[in-house]
C-alpha cells in the first residue's frame, strides 16, 4: 500500500517505487504474453500501434513496441488491474487514473550500448500534455 512517505518521495524526487502490486502468476502471464507479442504472435488478432524491432533484427538491441496491450489479454489485464490504478491514484492524489498509452521496452542483458536507454524522462515526447497530471508507470516483468 502506498504511504504518505511515498507521496512525499514522488513530490520531492519526481518518482517513487512501490512494493509488489501484482501476483507472481499475473507477472508470469504478462511476461509470456509480451514474449508472444515480441515474436509477432498477436493473441487478440490486433497488431501493436508500432514496433521498433522485428524478429531477425539484432537480438542485443532494445525492443520497443507501442500499445502491446492491444495484442494480448494478459498485458491488457496487467495495465488495467484495478489495484494498480488505486495505488497510483493514492500516491498522486488523483480521483481517477486512465491508461492513455502502453509501451513495452525489452532491454536484453549483455546488450551494451545498444541495450541501454539510461535514466531519463519521457514528458518531452508528449508536448500536447501539461507536465502536471501526467504520470508514467513502469512495470518490471523480471
Amino acid at each position: 500500500m502506498v504511504t504518505d512517505s511515498d507521496r512525499n518521495t514522488l513530490n520531492r524526487n519526481g518518482f517513487f517505487f512501490t512494493d509488489r502490486l501484482f501476483s507472481s502468476e499475473k507477472i508470469k502471464a504478462a511476461r509470456e504474453g509480451l514474449w508472444e507479442v515480441i515474436h509477432c504472435n498477436y493473441e487478440t488478432g490486433v497488431d501493436p500501434e508500432s514496433r521498433f524491432w522485428n524478429p531477425g533484427d539484432n537480438p542485443k538491441s532494445i525492443i520497443k513496441i507501442d500499445k502491446p496491450h492491444l495484442c494480448n489479454t494478459a498485458l491488457f489485464d496487467l495495465i488495467t488491474d484495478k489495484s494498480f490504478g488505486r495505488e497510483l491514484a493514492r500516491v498522486t492524489g488523483a480521483r481517477r487514473i486512465q491508461a492513455w498509452h502502453s509501451q513495452a521496452v525489452w532491454k536484453p542483458s549483455g546488450g551494451g550500448e545498444e541495450g541501454n536507454a539510461g535514466w531519463h524522462r519521457d514528458i518531452q515526447y508528449w508536448p500536447f500534455w501539461k507536465h502536471e497530471g501526467v504520470l508514467t508507470a513502469w512495470i518490471a516483468l523480471t
